[in-house]
């Protein structure tokens, strides 16, 4: 009997490292992702921001403008993908927190679409959207 339960404190034992192991390199994962993509991610956004502000000076062609709003638009769309790959790890440590706050719907859904027009023009589909001209506001966290 003795052991019988020496033996499954042992395999327990060893199952528990090998867990914490797969964690810390879960972990170590993450981290390294995160900061491989935000580092070019944060210049992308500066320079849209520039673009779109027009820091340096006004812009004749609206067509930039568009396009800056467009990059900008995905980059913090991207930028907001890799904080939910980090309020997944914080998930697993029980350290996210959920923030609800009112916004308005319609701006996410149209940053969406122009976000997927460029590829569906590209494949030839035609994407209608359809919406109250009414806000659509919501409560809720933004990023989930």
């Amino acid at each position: 009997m003795l052991a019988k339960q020496h033996k499954t404190n042992i395999e327990l034992q060893q199952i528990k490292e090998a867990l914490e192991q797969e964690n810390a390199n879960k972990l170590k994962f993450f981290a390294s992702v995160t900061h491989e993509l935000r580092t070019p991610l944060n210049a992308i956004i500066g320079f849209a921001e520039l673009i779109k502000n027009e820091t340096l000076g006004s812009m004749d062609n609206s067509q930039y403008k568009e396009y800056a709003d467009d990059i900008y638009n995905a980059g913090t769309h991207l930028l907001a993908l890799i904080n939910d790959v980090l309020d997944f790890s914080k998930a697993e440590s029980s350290s996210l927190t959920v923030e609800k706050v009112k916004f308005n719907l319609n701006k996410i859904i149209d940053s969406c679409v122009n976000m997927l027009l460029p590829k569906l023009k590209e494949a030839g589909i035609n994407l209608k959207k359809e919406m109250t001209n009414k806000q659509l506001l919501v409560i809720a966290d933004p990023r989930e």
